[in-house]
């Protein structure tokens, strides 16, 4: 019996060990595979174009600038913001891009040398932006609530906001203006 035990105890140490290694291995597929060598991706907002050049500068999200070097090979496509996919992106021209629109430039390169010389170069338009933006902000007066949380009812999914007017009193309003259900499932089917 006791060398049952024993044995087993092995198998499962063993086992343990296995699977470890199996979980590390795999936990760093995700970045041999992001790391393709020689391809670069600047995402961040134009700050300058040189047509003449065929050059332009691009504030990446980290603050850091990079010279996007562009060619006749260069493939220019806009997206809508929010879009997920290049799917519904449409052709455009060096021209159609303009200071202050989002972009994404990939080519082959070094991140190194803060030079992209772009195979393709993906854009946001800043007026599209700024329009979803109101859209959103529009959308958050419309159904948002502001305040301070005065209750939450897990059993029921329910969170009450008690909110003031700018005079400082009590805020009047229905139930369902200062009190909400949380709907995952809503959410979620909000997200897709």
């Amino acid at each position: 019996m006791h060398n049952f035990l024993l044995i087993e105890r092995n198998f499962v140490k063993r086992q343990s060990i296995l699977w470890l290694a199996v979980i590390f291995v795999l936990s760093l597929l995700p970045t041999i595979y992001a790391q393709v060598p020689g391809v670069v991706s600047v995402i961040g907002e134009v700050k300058a174009i040189d047509g003449t050049a065929n050059q332009m500068v691009v504030r990446a999200d980290s603050g850091v600038l990079f010279n996007v070097t562009l060619s006749d090979k260069t493939q220019y496509l806009r997206v809508a913001p929010g879009e997920t996919s290049l799917a519904k992106a449409t052709k455009i021209t060096l021209a159609d891009v303009g200071a202050g629109d989002r972009v994404l430039a990939r080519g082959r390169g070094s991140a190194e040398q803060k030079t992209v010389p772009a195979l393709q170069v993906v854009v946001m338009s800043k007026a599209d932006l700024a329009k979803k933006q109101e859209q959103e902000r529009a959308e958050w007066r419309r159904r948002g609530v502001s305040g301070i949380v005065a209750s939450l009812n897990p059993s029921t999914q329910e969170i009450t906001v008690s909110s003031r007017t700018m005079a400082g009193a009590p805020q009047k309003g229905n139930d369902e203006a200062l009190s909400s259900r949380h709907d995952p499932q809503v959410q979620r089917s909000q997200a897709e």
